[in-house]
Formats: structure tokens, sequence, C-alpha cells
């Protein structure tokens, strides 16, 4: 669960800033804001989670947050 929120809040800005390159500036707006959103959305889960339990370890130990981690996301 963790390693995949850590993938949404990583690589959604990124597919979407390759995918609104293409789009007309319209539908780039759409594309920006759902990708930035999502993001925002596991970030702020991935916190969420930190201040609850306590720091975070996962993919084995490549990925961990802590409170101050978690502050600066």
């Amino acid at each position: 669960m963790i390693e995949v929120l850590v993938l949404v809040a990583l690589g959604s800005p990124i597919v979407g800033g390759l995918v609104a390159w293409r789009l007309d500036v319209r539908r780039a707006t759409r594309v920006a804001l759902a990708a930035t959103a999502l993001a925002t959305i596991a970030a702020l889960s991935l916190v969420w989670m930190a201040f609850d339990r306590g720091p975070i370890v996962a993919a084995g130990g490549v990925v961990r947050i802590d409170g101050l981690s978690a502050w600066l996301l």
C-alpha cells in the first residue's frame, strides 16, 4: 500500500506532465490539475500515516518517512 502511494505521489505528476505536453491548453490544464490532485492526495495519505503510526519504512528501506519527512511533504 505504501509503495503504491509513493509511486502515485511521484509518478502522477510526471505522467500527467508528459500527457499534458501533447494536448491543447484547455485539456492540458485539466490533466495537470488531475495529476496534481492525485499526487496531493497520495502525499497527504502518506503524511497522515507517518503522523499516526510513526516512521514508515517501505520497499526494503528505500523509502523511509518519519515526522520531518512528513512535514516536508
